[in-house]
């Protein structure tokens, strides 16, 4: 959590970064490698994790039905 690039083996910033156990990841359906359309995913986490005690993460929130 926190980790802003993978392909560094360095970067973990002390008190930012924790690392978590992924219990299921759901890939979008229409996700293609090659050109990276619907680049995003959903990761239910092992377990729950206190955003409040990391003040550099922010939660992303899912937009509204509507939008």
């Amino acid at each position: 959590i926190g980790d802003h690039d993978q392909k560094a083996t360095s970067d973990n910033v002390e008190g930012a970064t924790k690392l978590v156990k992924a219990e299921k990841v759901i890939i979008h359906d229409g996700y293609e490698a090659t050109d990276h359309d619907y680049d995003i995913a959903l990761i239910r986490l092992a377990e729950k994790l206190d955003l409040s005690t990391y003040k550099e993460l922010k939660p992303v929130c899912l937009p509204a039905d509507d939008s």
